[in-house]
């Protein structure tokens, strides 16, 4: 059975995508984690949220377009660092 409470780790495999990208949806506010959670403090999310979220087509867009800006931006960088070191 599943537990109510998920780790980023389980949101990251369910959404298969990585522990950096769930950060990122946090920070664009498309994933919102349960309680308070101070420092660097496990961050539970709610495993009925979730799911519930994942049957949204509009949500899983949201989701989707955010997760190719941050692969974007992830290789704008590498190729600026790439090109910087060359010369």
């Amino acid at each position: 059975m599943l537990n109510q409470r998920l780790t980023k780790q389980e949101v990251a495999v369910i959404l298969k995508t990585g522990d950096v990208s769930i950060s990122f949806l946090i920070g664009k506010r498309l994933l919102k984690v349960l309680g308070h959670p101070v420092g660097n403090k496990r961050r539970p999310f709610s495993a009925a949220e979730l799911f519930n979220a994942m049957q949204d087509r509009k949500w899983l867009s949201k989701i989707t377009d955010a997760l190719y800006e941050l692969n974007e931006s992830k290789n704008a960088q590498s190729s600026y660092k790439e090109s910087s070191s060359h010369e």
